[in-house]
């Protein structure tokens, strides 16, 4: 089996490194490896993670990797088919998920494209189970060109819907402002219109008086 050597090594490790800080995949980085120096993809692969597992390379050595348990590839395969239903773009799912973190995002991705790849029929569960409780649910095996549109449309929807609410909201409050402002004027406009017949004052006053003193008697 062909083998990388020293500088090639260093070459594929920085290229890795490179690619993590720009937030790409590790998979890109090992198809180029590969077609450089004709070699398998998944040869590449395990070059790197062997090394990475030895940590003893110069300064590039890395942290070890601690694989998903079952329990946690269950979680972040039902948190992340759920997001990707609601936002459609792989990269802001996992991005949101590590809460900024771009590396730990990185394993997210990587560990969810891997049981995409590899482990279908707990993904399916996973599918119908969310198909049961929500009604719907992201299909990574379906067009997914189609399902990122959908779930695009929806958030301008629902974007569209909080503005509207907002304006009607806005709305009420101001038609209410104004029917107040109408009620004030006609109740201005009825005494206005007492004071200008002499009658009407004497009337508006003794009927007051009356009122008053009726009030007094009981």
């Amino acid at each position: 089996m062909y083998k990388l050597n020293e500088k090639q090594i260093k070459r594929l490790l920085q290229q890795a490194s490179e690619a993590n800080k720009r937030g790409e995949t590790l998979s890109s980085v090992f198809k180029k490896i590969a077609e450089k120096y004709s070699m398998a993809q998944g040869s590449v692969r395990n070059i790197y993670y062997k090394t990475i597992k030895e940590g003893n390379f110069e300064n590039l050595s890395a942290k070890k990797i601690v694989p998903f348990d079952k329990e946690e590839e269950s979680k972040l395969l039902k948190r992340a088919l759920y997001e990707r239903r609601n936002y459609g773009s792989m990269r802001e799912v996992f991005l949101n998920m590590a809460k900024g973190d771009k590396k730990l995002a990185l394993r997210y991705q990587n560990k969810y494209c891997s049981m995409i790849k590899n482990k279908r029929s707990m993904v399916m569960r996973e599918i119908l189970a969310q198909k049961r409780v929500l009604g719907e649910c992201f299909n990574p095996y379906i067009d997914k060109k189609n399902q990122a549109e959908k779930a695009k449309l929806k958030n301008e929807i629902d974007q569209i819907i909080k503005k509207i609410t907002q304006k009607c909201s806005k709305e009420n409050a101001e038609l209410k402002v104004k029917l107040a402002r109408y009620e004030m004027l006609n109740a201005k406009s009825d005494y206005e219109e007492i004071l200008e017949n002499e009658d009407n004052v004497k009337k508006f006053f003794i009927g007051t008086e009356n009122k008053q003193n009726k009030a007094k008697a009981n």
